[in-house]
């Protein structure tokens, strides 16, 4: 990062996450405090809060430079973020959670996430792109779930039974997107469906009707209570 920054002639700067003090994780959601502030943000998940703080010391720059962002707005633009299909909560009964994560970085949070914060027995609806290449976050997921169903998205790029075999031996080949979700309601309290923004969105649109346009809530999602 040094070096772009230099190259880019930018000043580098970096967030103090050790300022944030997390008030309530219980549910998934962190809650946590900066200075006088406190935040309470919809997303789910670890990563997010820190994402959050990226974005408060981002608007402490902002504010150093003279623009106007006061303590208020602050807070209420990170409590109405809204990311779809990132740890996005459709059901409570059995919890169904959708999570476009493509990669070993991503997939790994969201194994931590799972591990801490939801309810066994889990189910896995998995799917992703033929063209990825997946390592480290194979084994963490497989831990975290009792069953896993291998499906393939409505793409000419989703990677077919045999390459998502390789990652999961023992998962069992649904080739309908839709019904591998409906089997692992049956038999999870937690069913978690990842792999792909494509999944995602043909998860959504299977059970709420939508799609993963950003700004349009889906039923069941922190956007759409009121």
């Amino acid at each position: 990062m040094e070096q772009e920054a230099a190259r880019q002639e930018a000043a580098l700067s970096f967030a103090d996450e050790a300022a944030a003090v997390v008030t309530d994780s219980r549910d998934g959601r962190y809650r946590f405090a900066v200075g006088g502030s406190k935040f309470e943000p919809t997303l789910y998940g670890r990563h997010q809060a820190g994402n959050a703080i990226l974005a408060i010391s981002a608007a402490g720059l902002l504010v150093g430079m003279e623009y106007s962002i006061t303590p208020a707005a602050l807070v209420e633009g990170v409590n109405r973020a809204w990311i779809p299909g990132r740890i996005q909560k459709i059901s409570d009964r059995p919890a169904v959670y959708l999570d476009g994560a493509h990669n070993d970085e991503a997939l790994a949070k969201l194994a931590e996430f799972v591990a801490e914060h939801t309810r066994r027995p889990r189910s896995l609806v998995f799917g992703i792109m033929g063209d990825k290449q997946l390592s480290s976050s194979i084994d963490q997921l497989a831990q975290s779930f009792g069953k896993i169903y291998l499906t393939r998205p409505s793409s000419k790029r989703a990677a077919n039974r045999e390459q998502l075999s390789r990652y999961f031996p023992a998962g069992i080949w649904i080739e309908n997107p839709g019904e591998a979700a409906d089997l692992a309601k049956q038999n999870g309290e937690t069913v978690v469906v990842t792999g792909s923004l494509y999944l995602v969105g043909e998860i959504l649109a299977f059970y709420c009707g939508r799609t993963l346009v950003q700004g349009s809530p889906v039923p069941g999602s922190q956007r759409a209570r009121p």
